[in-house]
């Protein structure tokens, strides 16, 4: 869900920029020395990302990431804290006994 909606706010006419925003995500930008001339552009870019993913969360799931300093550590935290692959084939079996017993009704 969230990398979803992130990649539909990265969406822009200029592929560039969609590029630039998700390898934040990815690590491939990572955060130049502060007297860099790069920096301030980091800066804005890595905390406008990080607002993204934290405003796609309810505010009470968002609120622990808010003080995790790089977009990928943000991203990184949500996937291990949210994604478990293993129960992909429990929700869909879960999601197919609801759909069917609203079928029946």
């Amino acid at each position: 869900m969230v990398k979803t909606a992130m990649t539909d706010a990265t969406r822009s006419s200029d592929s560039t920029k969609e590029t630039t925003k998700e390898a934040y995500l990815t690590g491939e930008v990572t955060k130049p020395a502060e007297k860099d001339t790069k920096f301030k552009t980091w800066r804005s870019e890595n905390s406008m990302i990080i607002t993204w993913l934290i405003n796609l969360m309810e505010p009470a799931l968002g609120k622990p990431f808010m003080f995790l300093l790089s977009t990928k550590d943000v991203w990184d935290t949500i996937r291990e804290t949210y994604l478990d692959l293993e129960n992909w084939s429990q929700i869909f079996e879960l999601k197919t006994k609801l759909w069917q017993s609203k079928q029946g009704d």
